[in-house]
């Protein structure tokens, strides 16, 4: 005799876990009924004789279309969704681009930042040259090797082997250096006092340098002075050409505003000193250089009268030399002076940046990230190195002894690494590009575009507030545990919310397990909901859900109650008593999928 339906479908439905969840749960005690009938089923199923000689009142049931899920059936609660937070996967790189702001919306699957990959990329170029390489030494045939081709090869090892000391020296000097500029940072940061102190003396030196370098200037711009009234006023000239007498009329006006402004400033400049004050040396340093610029302006327009001077009987060739020579020496005096003053304002600027806390703090951070740059890039150049060193040696050993089977081993080992290095450098590309899993809101933002990346940091990267979506927290039992895993789908339905019933998946599944006092042992699982934003669910609600194991929709189904074993084959009843057979499929043990046989609104016997 045929197994019933209900026996084949057993294995897929876990009866034995069913019973355990009924006794456990009070809401599955209506479930005991059910296995009654099914108990029921089976006696009718198995019993042999003329069914239609027995009287019984029996149900019927119009064949129609429907889904069969076989599932994993537990209570769960619905909790508010505070939010989601992320971080990058990747460390020892820089944030290279951040796609959203804080307050920003965004949807599922949206990016919302990437790492710098310029490494990871230079690495990955590497790591396909490398495969081209095993490839080919892989797929070499065993030929002849002359005495050169030995020689070149133990060339190549040597070369290699030099190549990687060199590496390993030079990333030893780089991150000692690293290391001692983090160690002065560190030490400036611990003593940031004394550091502002020294850079205040600095700043203060700078000051009264300032002050001896505009006496200096404003000498200058009185021998200067002096040496235009030699040339306008302690001599007479004529000028043949009325352009020429304009350039006198010119320098003789500027000659005039360096008198005011000289004559403005010069008991300042004469009286100055360090305790008058920063801003006071600062204002006498402008003024300075104000007065420095016009008289070298004054200057310019007498070499220029001069240049193209013709004197009158008086005045000889040899003495117009020498006022050219006294106004340009000048002019090398003022220039010199100009230059000396804005070196003191640099010096005075230079000073004060050095003397902030922000300043140190910025170079602690720097040296921070220099130090971690250091030792990465240390680390990927020696791995470079090394490899390098290795396939020129698995070259030398293909010279001296051709290619054995242990050889061919060892190529292809060199083929299976290097294509393991180019998947694993795709897969951490990938991940360098963080994307949302929610929808949401940007709560918070903790980074910027070029910071570092500490991968033992405890602060995530953003985090999204997720306001329109909830999710379930259940506890599964450790017999069912097994069967469930992350990204599985479900079905939630609400005993407050009639007629609905939610899709979602898996999104955590605990490692750790809890016992309740009646010694029943649960795992925590989360259940993230599709779309709740209509469903009228709200935060702790209780739902009944199911963890799909297997499922077939929208087929034709029918009670498994309703097939019978008739003269051997898998039959049922039709409402005119005629008996029809049909080829069944899936099943969750109270409905069964009929695969021939029957067609939507058929009515049979239950």
């Amino acid at each position: 005799m045929e197994k019933s339906i209900l026996e084949q479908s057993r294995n897929s439905k876990g009866l034995n876990g069913l019973v355990h969840k009924i006794f456990k749960k009070w809401k599955l005690l209506l479930a005991v009924g059910i296995i009654l009938l099914l108990i029921l089923g089976i006696f009718s199923f198995f019993e042999d004789g003329d069914t239609d000689n027995k009287v019984v009142e029996r149900q019927i049931y119009t064949v129609a279309k429907d889904d069969i899920t076989v599932s994993i059936e537990t209570d769960g609660k619905v909790v508010a969704e505070d939010g989601v937070d992320l971080s990058f996967s990747t460390s020892g790189t820089t944030i290279d681009a951040i796609y959203v702001n804080e307050g920003d919306f965004v949807v599922k699957g949206a990016k919302l930042a990437k790492v710098d990959t310029t490494y990871m990329g230079i690495d990955l170029a590497s790591a396909y040259a490398d495969l081209e390489i095993a490839k080919a030494n892989l797929e070499a045939k065993e030929n002849d090797v002359t005495e050169n081709e030995l020689e070149l090869a133990l060339l190549n090892v040597e070369q290699a082997q030099a190549n990687l000391d060199q590496i390993i020296k030079q990333n030893e000097l780089d991150i000692e250096k690293a290391e001692l500029d983090y160690e002065q940072a560190k030490k400036n940061l611990d003593n940031i006092d004394d550091e502002i102190e020294q850079d205040q003396l600095k700043v203060n030196q700078a000051l009264e340098d300032s002050i001896s370098k505009v006496n200096s200037s404003i000498l200058a711009v009185n021998s200067s002075i002096a040496a235009i009234e030699k040339v306008l006023y302690e001599n007479s000239y004529k000028y043949n050409k009325v352009r020429n007498l304009q350039n006198v009329i010119y320098t003789d006006l500027q000659y005039n505003v360096v008198i005011n402004l000289y004559n403005e400033h010069k008991n300042t400049y004469d009286d100055i000193k360090f305790e008058d004050g920063e801003d006071l040396i600062m204002e006498n340093l402008d003024s300075a250089l104000n007065v420095i610029e016009n008289t070298q302006e004054m200057l310019d327009l007498m070499r220029i009268s001069l240049d193209y001077q013709s004197f009158e009987s008086t005045y000889t060739e040899t003495e117009l030399e020498s006022f050219i020579n006294l106004i340009t020496s000048q002019q090398s005096s003022i220039n010199s002076q100009k230059e000396s003053l804005i070196n003191a304002n640099q010096a005075i600027d230079s000073a004060k940046l050095e003397n902030s806390e922000d300043t140190i703090q910025d170079k602690y951070d720097e040296a921070v990230i220099s130090l971690k740059t250091a030792k990465t890039k240390a680390d990927a150049s020696e791995e470079d190195a090394l490899l390098q060193l290795e396939n020129a040696e698995i070259q030398l050993d293909q010279k001296n002894e051709g290619i054995s089977s242990t050889d061919l081993t060892s190529l292809k080992a060199a083929v299976d690494k290097s294509q393991y290095r180019i998947d694993k450098l795709n897969y951490d590309i990938q991940l360098a590009t963080l994307y949302a899993p929610i929808n949401g809101e940007i709560a918070q933002l903790n980074g910027k575009v070029d910071e570092y990346i500490v991968k033992d940091t405890n602060e995530s990267f953003v985090t999204i507030l997720n306001k329109d979506t909830f999710y379930i927290e259940a506890n599964v039992e450790e017999m069912d545990i097994n069967k469930i895993s992350v990204n599985q789908k479900i079905y939630a339905t609400f005993d407050a919310v009639e007629g609905v019933k939610l899709t979602g998946e898996v999104s955590y599944v605990s490692l750790t397990s809890k016992t309740d006092n009646s010694g029943i042992v649960t795992y925590l699982v989360r259940i993230l909901l599709d779309d709740v934003r209509d469903a009228g669910i709200r935060e702790g609600m209780t739902s009944f859900v199911e963890f799909v194991i297997s499922e077939t929709t929208d087929v034709l189904v029918i009670p498994v109650s309703a097939v019978k074993n008739y003269e051997g084959k898998p039959s049922v009843q039709m409402e005119n008593n005629e008996w029809l057979n049909v080829i069944t499929g899936f099943t969750d043990g109270s409905k069964v999928e009929i695969i021939s046989g029957l067609n939507a609104g058929d009515k049979i016997y239950k």
